[in-house]
């Protein structure tokens, strides 16, 4: 008999669904509709969901039959047997749902959190009926969540478990497959599964994986937190230009630049949504933290920029402050959290000429220490023109070849570079940079010291 993960909560569980199944078997060999769907009910599904499985099971005539026993499922070898030996295996007609399906629907009701499922189609089309392209009648069933190898199983880490191996007894990864694939390089940074605790929380907040230079960085100021050094998430986000929605799920706003509100900005409302969440991470590892978050009201220096948005200076700050005052209120109180006003609090006087430096170093070639977390920085670069040309022809208004776009970027570049010197010097090394817009630019914190940057994926 095989041995159910140790007495786990989640090998009871799969064993009550066990059960569950296999009276579902037994009450269906026995006509006895009433309890089969009260079964189900009680199972969690709804009531008129399960009205309709009772005939659209393939019952076993044989007068012997009984759903298989416990102790014969480590011989199973599909999902497909084990639902024909539980007795739930459905007559797959025209119209009708799949063979398996009301084994998904039961695992489902008690393992939500790792299987969904639906289907479309009316009937199964073998391969060479479907060849050529899809054909609208084949009924096909789409997963949306499936159980996972976890690190240790004999399979690959990560890879899709099937339901049957999950009754046996190989207790599933508690994380996204998407996860597990995607954060490789990040987790081996990082010890024990504190790497994939944090990939799961990134990937939940829809930011960027980071590269593996970074992990290192970001795993060795997570570890001084560990060991009781305060770390300082800082940060800073756009004013709140107007914007507009796409219709683009990949990328779902652009700015029209079409005014200045007194609101929570595109940007803000990414750092709004991700601080909780990052400080509550921190909590859980019992991390010292606070956030240093500013306002890029620097950006009122452009008179470019003033007259895109239709206000003078002054004007522009005020509305600043206002946005800081909004974003403040989305805060819960137990989050340590301030908020300023970048150029005026932090800059002292400085940032221009920071910004000013590092924009010409840039135009001569000199990236500073970018390419120490950034590999590709070259490569990446290359590629910025052709992505955000539309972006700053819309700002600016006018049409732009290569070269202009290069030399906004680079002094756009100068000022990301910049913030990061400035809270470098103000934080030190135990400091992690928020990013809340484009990836590609915020390549450019670290022009002066490897700073790790977590970054949003990108919304406009």
């Amino acid at each position: 008999m095989v041995t159910m993960n140790n007495g786990s909560g989640f090998a009871q569980e799969v064993q009550v669904f066990f059960r569950t199944a296999q009276d579902l078997g037994r009450l269906r060999h026995e006509n006895d509709r009433s309890q089969f769907e009260q079964t189900l009910v009680a199972s969690g599904m709804d009531a008129t969901e399960a009205g309709q499985y009772f005939d659209l099971v393939a019952c076993n005539r044989s007068p012997s039959f009984q759903p298989m026993d416990f102790a014969e499922v480590d011989g199973v070898k599909s999902n497909s047997i084990l639902a024909r030996r539980l007795g739930i295996d459905l007559n797959n007609g025209e119209g009708e749902p799949p063979k398996n399906w009301l084994l998904y629907r039961l695992f489902q009701c008690f393992f939500p959190n790792i299987f969904n499922a639906n289907y479309s189609g009316k009937k199964h089309l073998v391969a060479k009926d479907t060849k050529g392209g899809k054909n609208p009648q084949h009924r096909a069933i789409r997963f949306f969540a499936l159980p996972v190898e976890s690190a240790g199983e004999r399979n690959r880490e990560g890879n899709v478990m099937p339901i049957y191996r999950v009754v046996q007894g190989k207790e599933p990864s508690k994380f996204q497959a998407e996860v597990i694939r995607t954060s490789a390089s990040f987790r081996s940074a990082f010890e024990g599964d504190l790497g994939m605790r944090f990939a799961e929380l990134l990937y939940r907040l829809q930011m960027v994986i980071p590269s593996a230079t970074i992990a290192h960085a970001l795993a060795r100021v997570i570890q001084a937190g560990r060991d009781g050094k305060e770390v300082t998430f800082a940060g800073a986000f756009c004013p709140d230009y107007a914007y507009e929605e796409t219709g683009n799920v990949q990328v779902p706003f652009r700015y029209t630049f079409d005014g200045l509100g007194t609101g929570v900005g595109l940007v803000a409302q990414q750092f709004a949504r991700i601080i909780p969440e990052l400080s509550r991470f921190c909590k859980e590892l019992g991390i010292s933290h606070r956030f240093i978050i500013g306002m890029g009201d620097f950006e009122a220096d452009a008179e470019s920029v003033l007259q895109r948005v239709g206000v003078d200076r002054m004007e522009f700050v005020r509305r600043c402050q206002c946005s800081l005052d909004a974003f403040q209120e989305l805060m819960p109180v137990d989050v340590p959290i301030e908020l300023e006003l970048f150029d005026a609090k932090r800059g002292k006087g400085n940032f221009r000429m920071i910004a000013a430096d590092c924009t010409q170093r840039m135009m001569q070639g000199d990236f500073g220490m970018m390419e120490s977390l950034h590999p590709d920085l070259h490569e990446v670069i290359a590629r910025i023109p052709d992505q955000y040309r539309t972006f700053y022809e819309r700002w600016y208004g006018v049409q732009m070849d290569d070269d202009a776009v290069r030399r906004i970027i680079y002094s756009q570049g100068g000022e990301y570079a910049a913030v990061g010197r400035i809270y470098y010097d103000d934080f030190g090394e135990n400091s992690i940079f928020l990013a809340g817009d484009r990836p590609e630019m915020n390549r450019f914190n670290a022009f002066w010291a490897p700073l790790p940057v977590l970054c949003a994926k990108r919304a406009y």
